[in-house]
């Protein structure tokens, strides 16, 4: 019974490391061709070129984690992660609804933090943001709208949870101790915005979900590494 046991555990150990293997040379496959292709794009913005950095792109949140973590360590010799990251928020050769596709499955399973978590979100601000100021009325930039009005209707046939995911990571802005929470305050104008644009286009049944998430969201989040939880010492 002891031998079956230590076979047990041994089968368990090779299995778990293994596995871990196969999972490390999958990030350091996926983190080369993402910074073989954003090299190529430095000196090729052509369609092509586009796309094949779009493919190389993460698609869940868990890769883009590891891969941005592997280069950042210096994995496939120089990485600039806030420039990659940016040159994702310009690629408009890249078919609209694949892009809107992959922006949500990046933010639905989002979590803020600092670095490319933070580059990330300014890039999905950029691409949702589509209407500007001019003379006190709001004026549709139809080009920028285009991809904006895609992430609405993919958002209205999500889960509620996927929604709320998508919005909570949108709005997330830092917590400061000191001040008893510090609401950025570039997104209560934006906020306002993105309401008048959900009911114009027809989605009003959105508009709930995303401002439960800017309440409760921005100036409400730690980062991963944070104690969120301080108990008495009675507790303890």
């Amino acid at each position: 019974m002891i031998n079956k046991l230590k076979l047990l555990i041994l089968f368990v150990f090779c299995w778990l490391l293994v596995d871990a293997e196969a999972q490390s040379e999958y990030t350091r496959r996926k983190a080369y061709d993402l910074a073989r292709t954003w090299e190529a794009l430095k000196s090729d913005s052509s369609a092509s070129a586009q796309n094949a950095f779009f493919e190389a792109f993460p698609e869940t949140w868990t890769d883009f984690v590891r891969v941005s973590d592997y280069l950042n360590q210096g994995g496939s010799g120089g990485w600039d992660c806030m420039d990659c990251i940016n040159a994702f928020g310009h690629l408009p050769a890249v078919n609209d609804t694949a892009y809107c596709i992959k922006l949500l499955m990046l933010s639905s399973g989002a979590d803020y933090d600092a670095d490319a978590p933070n580059y990330f979100q300014g890039v999905l601000h950029s691409q949702m943001e589509s209407i500007m100021y001019w003379e006190n009325e709001l004026v549709s930039d139809m080009s920028a709208g285009k991809r904006l009005r895609i992430v609405f209707y993919l958002l209205s046939k999500a889960l509620p949870s996927d929604q709320m995911r998508f919005w909570q990571f949108y709005w997330s802005s830092m917590y400061f101790y000191e001040d008893g929470g510090s609401p950025n305050t570039k997104y209560k104008a934006e906020s306002r915005r993105m309401r008048i644009l959900l009911e114009k286009e027809g989605y009003a049944d959105l508009v709930e979900t995303m401002e439960t998430a800017y309440r409760y969201f921005n100036g409400g989040v730690m980062f991963l590494s944070t104690d969120r939880f301080v108990f008495p010492a009675s507790v303890k």
